[in-house]
């Protein structure tokens, strides 16, 4: 009875060990909790979440997005895929005829009456299907969201209705107000005015290439007129002449300066397009990005990479030559004499009383070796400290070393 009584006890103190050494551990975090949600279709990415303002990596997540939906819902579900292009769902035009045209007289045989019929069925047929495909795109578009991106659509006040009715158009719309425009609420005036801040906010980057710019700048210009396209006084149009204009003045200055110069002083023709306007940019010869200054403490690097202390390393503050010679003087000096016997003519290491002041120098150490007893050894089997190394230590090796 006591060895089991025993073995109770101490599989009982076992536990409560471990209960106090989970709680002082704490609890750990589930595994994968900190994953990234895998994008369960090839070539399209997982939309992130901007973190505040919409950054040049987040339109890049965001056109790769759209273009990867756009592609593989239009080779998977046909026509609906123009909601990516378009915003809007494709239209099937109704079939408008005369009846005089189909009589016996003028169609005897009924073939034309029969191709208006198989006309009038397709595009019924295509209406039903748009209809059949509309809660599968939603889902697909719903699936392709991060968790951060679902729950910033999800915060939107329109996203219980849109849910229910699972209309991926709408749905669509939620994704580019949250995302590219920051709106959380169906407010046209609200949208508008980021739509047109975000366009005017549209430059081209110091790393950018003219054909990632246009790419952003198409995506911002489409965002820009359809946000403002309600119809009325507030419809803005915006010509493919004046596009490519803006176009041109986005361009990075640093390298596009002078074409942007020539244009204005009307040097070359004004283009009609940004089409037409990036593919003259690219037969001109752009001068590369020159690098940029690196500076240090004591100097800084110029673009050839030569290393320069005229200056101190400080933009604006060069010096002349001669205080660049006195900075560069090194040796023994009145300023800076011998430290053992006070020469101005050499340093320690040439003084001829080196000798006498190392002798002096290893005699205080030693002297400080003793004081604190130098080096010594743990003796376990004798169980105290010694200097030197005992037969116990020479058998066994020590256990612990250390200065004291």
């Amino acid at each position: 009875m006591s060895d089991k009584n025993s073995g109770k006890e101490g599989a009982g103190a076992h536990k409560e060990v471990h209960k106090k050494t989970h709680q002082n551990q704490g609890y750990k975090e589930p595994k994968g909790h900190r994953q990234q949600k895998e994008s369960g279709i090839a070539g399209v990415p997982i939309l992130d979440c901007p973190n505040g303002i919409t950054s040049v990596d987040a339109e890049w997540n965001f056109i790769a997005f759209k273009e990867g939906m756009a592609e593989y819902i239009e080779a998977t579900h046909g026509d609906i895929a123009c909601i990516f292009r378009t915003n809007e769902y494709p239209v099937y035009e109704e079939e408008i005829y005369d009846p005089a045209d189909y009589t016996e007289g003028k169609d005897p045989l009924g073939l034309k009456k029969d191709a208006l019929r198989e006309r009038i069925r397709r595009r019924e047929k295509k209406i039903a299907k748009l209809e059949d495909i509309k809660p599968m795109v939603y889902s697909i578009i719903k699936r392709q969201l991060s968790r951060q991106s679902l729950a910033r659509v999800q915060a939107h006040n329109d996203f219980e209705v849109v849910d229910n009715l699972r209309d991926p158009n709408r749905l669509w719309q939620i994704v580019i107000s949250t995302h590219l425009l920051n709106v959380r609420e169906k407010d046209a005036e609200t949208a508008r005015t980021k739509a047109q801040m975000s366009f005017s906010q549209c430059r081209m980057q110091a790393f950018e290439s003219l054909a990632d710019f246009k790419t952003r700048f198409e995506l911002r210009l489409h965002i820009y007129t359809t946000t403002w396209k309600a119809g009325g006084d507030c419809e803005i149009r915006i010509s493919d002449a004046t596009a490519a204009t803006y176009f041109i003045e986005k361009l990075d200055p640093e390298r596009y300066g002078t074409t942007q110069l020539n244009y204005r002083n009307k040097v070359y023709d004004k283009p009609r397009s940004v089409q037409e306007a990036f593919e003259f940019l690219n037969t001109l010869t752009i001068p590369k990005k020159s690098v940029r200054n690196v500076f240090y403490q004591n100097g800084h690097t110029d673009t050839d990479g030569e290393r320069s202390k005229s200056n101190g390393g400080r933009r604006g503050n060069q010096g002349t030559g001669e205080q660049t010679e006195s900075k560069k003087k090194k040796g023994p000096s009145a300023e800076r004499p011998c430290l053992i016997c006070g020469a101005h003519d050499h340093w320690v290491k040439d003084c001829p009383d080196a000798d006498k002041d190392e002798s002096k120098t290893s005699s205080k150490k030693e002297k400080n070796q003793n004081k604190r007893g130098g080096r010594t050894y743990w003796c376990y089997q004798q169980t105290y400290w010694t200097t030197t190394t005992c037969q116990t230590f020479q058998t066994y090796g020590p256990t612990k070393h250390l200065d004291r």
